[in-house]
């Protein structure tokens, strides 16, 4: 038959047991310390952040994704996205979804949606979260706006072909050529005016053409003391030969292309034909 503890050993038992409750106590005041500090982190980054169960219900979102889909975390909290955005978009983030934990690891997506102040561009990077047994139990996803950047690329789009549109209808040979004096931009007036098919200017030198091919190391040299020393640009004429051997006196006005920091990056010059032999 068992003893019975004396008065002594349970006194020490209680003791121990009480070490045991304040421990757990520490530890769980650690955690809800820890908990606290890292929703503050969340709730004061710049990017939107969101955290959803291994059933794609969103656990937490914090202000910024608040600010940026117009919904609270309250709101959102136990739903999954059919039952936050419109279907087109909740079919979306569910495919997203779907395939970072198929192949459980990060992915990166970019899409452009539809919400509440407009259209925004984002790029969403998505990845699993894994127990201590490697199971995933959640999804975390951060996001970045980039509706600025993409609306900018998009008007510089445009304006490129503004320019290129305008270079292509001007009469006139439009020359753009490196420090080097490597062509990088012909349009179809020069290609005409030297007799070359469209596209078979760029790459060559500028003193490639020269009808007196004695004249071109010249030239070359004459061009690196310009991008050395910067003389204010002044026309001038030169003779260049065309593809078919004909001779063709041009008039060059030309001008420097810089960077904001006054850097010289090219040489852009206006072609007219002047004589033809």
């Amino acid at each position: 038959m068992d003893e019975k503890p004396t008065y002594e050993e349970l006194e020490k038992r209680i003791k121990e047991l009480e070490i045991e409750l304040a421990a757990c106590e520490v530890e769980k005041d650690s955690n809800h310390l820890f908990e606290y500090y890292f929703k503050a982190f969340l709730d004061n980054t710049n990017l939107p952040v969101f955290l959803k169960d291994d059933n794609y219900r969103y656990l937490f979102i914090n202000h910024r994704f608040e600010n940026l889909a117009h919904i609270t975390n309250d709101q959102v909290r136990g739903k999954d996205d059919f039952a936050v955005f419109p279907e087109p978009i909740a079919e979306l983030f569910r495919s997203q979804d779907e395939k970072v934990k198929a192949r459980n690891t990060l992915l990166e997506f970019t899409e452009t949606i539809q919400l509440a102040d407009g259209e925004h561009t984002c790029i969403t990077a998505k990845f699993p979260l894994h127990d201590d047994a490697g199971n995933i139990y959640a999804i975390a996803g951060v996001c970045t706006d980039i509706t600025e950047l993409e609306q900018a690329r998009k008007k510089l789009v445009e304006s490129e072909e503004k320019y290129r549109n305008l270079i292509e209808t001007v009469s006139l040979g439009i020359q753009i050529s490196d420090r080097e004096g490597r062509i990088t931009l012909s349009n179809t007036a020069h290609h005409k005016i030297l007799g070359f098919p469209l596209g078979e200017l760029v790459g060559r030198y500028v003193w490639d053409f020269t009808a007196d091919e004695s004249k071109q190391k010249q030239l070359q040299e004459d061009y690196k003391q310009i991008i050395r020393h910067q003389p204010e640009p002044e026309p001038y004429l030169i003779e260049n030969r065309t593809r078919d051997g004909r001779v063709v006196t041009l008039r060059i006005d030309w001008n420097y292309m810089r960077e904001k920091n006054g850097f010289i990056n090219a040489l852009c010059s206006v072609i007219h034909v002047v004589t033809e032999k």
